[in-house]
């Protein structure tokens, strides 16, 4: 497994970063970052390359340790006045700090992520019209904004946001649950297409599985406006959500501490935790925008 690895084209273009795995057992980000540095290395590929491309696996020692993060989640730490509990001397905290020269740089970002629970495929990006015609080159049924007047810290804090504050294009990509790896050639394609469509490579392979290139009837453009923040230790969901769920204004998301925790309009839960803590966000609810 390369940790970064610099593919400097013979012609002048974007400099683009691919970041995969900054969560260490999401392992799909790092086999596309190998398969990449294998494809665009050959003398070939170079002379038709433009511009510059990092490859760079984010947490490489919790990557080795199939954990999501070994001190901190990495990306809750890409920016610059962080306030947070995550002490300097931190693994990922030193880690976001040899990342942030790459990022602050970039005229493009791919960080390919997967969900802690069972999920289809989606992407996370900002709402603009750049931001959503590469989006769209993802194929999936949903893609995911923050609404511009919510923006909590842990939304503001990701790898994709901090490329953006720098006037650059992030985008996230949730290449589906975290413990199936079966679709790592759909990923693959995908990064190819976007490579393609912002000048870096040329055109997919021919080759490429034709199934997999199917794009959906109908693509939901979701807009995050709300979070659901336990205020007990008695905190629990109403039912075992999983992304995309959708609820109907009224009804209950979860029961904390003898109270009801109800939707204030029709929904969908974005981002379900497992892992539930006083404080700390339990899931998002978004709108489909029309």
């Amino acid at each position: 497994m390369i940790t970064l690895d610099t593919i400097k084209g013979a012609h002048s273009g974007p400099y683009v970063v691919i970041l995969g795995s900054v969560h260490g057992n999401e392992r799909v980000g790092a086999m596309v970052v190998d398969a990449l540095s294998e494809i665009l290395k050959s003398e070939q590929s170079v002379k038709k390359m433009h511009g510059m491309l990092d490859l760079i696996v984010g947490n490489p020692r919790a990557y080795a340790a199939n954990t999501r993060f070994i001190d901190y989640d990495l990306n809750r730490l890409f920016i610059e006045d962080r306030v947070d509990d995550a002490p300097t001397s931190s693994y990922e905290v030193q880690r976001a700090e040899e990342l942030k020269p790459y990022l602050r740089k970039a005229d493009y970002l791919l960080d390919i992520h997967s969900t802690i629970k069972p999920s289809v495929p989606f992407v996370y990006t900002e709402d603009t019209p750049r931001h959503m015609e590469l989006a769209k080159l993802f194929c999936t049924q949903y893609i995911v904004s923050a609404e511009k007047t919510f923006r909590p810290r842990e939304l503001v804090s990701s790898a994709d946001t901090f490329v953006d504050s720098y006037g650059g294009i992030g985008l996230t990509y949730e290449s589906g649950w975290h413990k199936d790896i079966s679709k790592f050639e759909h990923v693959l394609e995908r990064t190819h297409n976007f490579l393609s469509a912002i000048g870096v490579i040329g055109n997919r392979s021919k080759n490429a599985n034709k199934e997999l290139a199917a794009t959906p009837n109908h693509v939901s453009r979701l807009v995050i406006y709300d979070h659901v923040i336990p205020a007990t230790d008695h905190f629990k969901f109403a039912s075992n959500f999983s992304n995309f769920d959708q609820i109907s204004a009224g009804s209950v998301i979860a029961h904390d501490g003898g109270k009801n925790i109800t939707a204030p309009r029709d929904s969908f839960i974005i981002f379900p935790k497992e892992h539930i803590g006083v404080g700390r966000v339990a899931c998002y609810l978004a709108y489909d925008k029309p």
